[in-house]
């Protein structure tokens, strides 16, 4: 009966204490989250819980798309890749040194395009400089990847490829739709995708020779000095304006923060103003 007696007990004192941890368990969430509030705590759960779940999907998702490359093909990949990037890379630079073309126009200096010619604005697109971006990789992806003689033990064939070039404000992403066959003794294996995401305020230059163009267009005889002023003050842009004779002045945008292979993008273009 002793023993009986004892049990109880400490059941009673095992139930104050938990009932005293409850309550300080209550103080506390009630200075973290006032009873008001209290009800907001499950949505923010559910949304917190959402947002970790689209994470993991996403990860799998990435982690599948790598897994898909044959371990046994997965060097020709990364060669394969490591040309996308590069040729990338060499497209933004080259293709902005003359305004924006892979092969310089016909109305250019020789090398630099025309953006005003006999009164005329000429400033390509967008989607016309992607173009020119794009075709820069197509043309000269078999350069870098070669017959592929760096893997004498695969019989390996290419055939087309077509590049889709984006340019964003600091980033210029190309995706590379390059069909290869591989084979390797009797086994088979198809590559296809590959794409390179290049940091470069291209999209911002773009922008800024847009307004620079937008009041040369107003005034076809001077140079807008206040204009190069402010894009240089806005994004740390070197923007400098040379005459170089018969009324040509070549506009030059330097990006001197985002380099690539250690290297400034510089965007050139040339107007010819009207006579004074």
């Amino acid at each position: 009966m002793r023993d009986i007696l004892l049990i109880f007990n400490k059941m009673k004192d095992d139930k104050k204490k938990i009932q005293k941890s409850n309550l300080r368990f209550i103080l506390v969430l009630d200075n973290l989250f006032p009873r008001s509030k209290r009800s907001q705590i499950t949505p923010l759960i559910i949304v917190s819980i959402l947002i970790i779940v689209l994470f993991v999907v996403y990860f799998n998702i990435n982690k599948n798309l790598v897994e898909n490359v044959n371990p046994d093909v997965s060097p020709i990949y990364d060669f394969v890749d490591g040309c996308v990037d590069e040729l990338g890379k060499d497209a933004i630079l080259d293709t902005s040194n003359y305004g924006g073309y892979f092969i310089s126009p016909e109305l250019s200096n020789g090398e630099i395009a025309y953006y005003l010619k006999n009164g005329d604005n000429l400033m390509p697109s967008k989607e016309k400089i992607e173009s020119e971006l794009a075709s820069y990789v197509d043309n000269l992806i078999t350069f870098c990847v070669g017959d592929f003689e760096n893997f004498p033990d695969y019989n390996i064939e290419s055939v087309e490829i077509k590049t889709a070039a984006n340019i964003e404000k600091e980033k210029v992403i190309f995706d590379v739709n390059y069909s290869i066959s591989i084979k390797k003794g009797e086994k088979s294996y198809q590559l296809k995708n590959f794409n390179a995401e290049i940091p470069a305020r291209l999209g911002i230059i773009y922008d800024s020779v847009g307004f620079i163009m937008e009041d040369q267009m107003k005034d076809k005889k001077s140079i807008c000095v206040t204009c190069l002023h402010q894009i240089s003050e806005n994004y740390d842009f070197y923007v400098n304006a040379i005459n170089i004779g018969e009324n040509n002045v070549i506009y030059t945008i330097k990006d001197e923060n985002v380099k690539i292979n250690e290297k400034p993008l510089v965007f050139n273009f040339v107007n010819e103003l009207e006579d004074l």
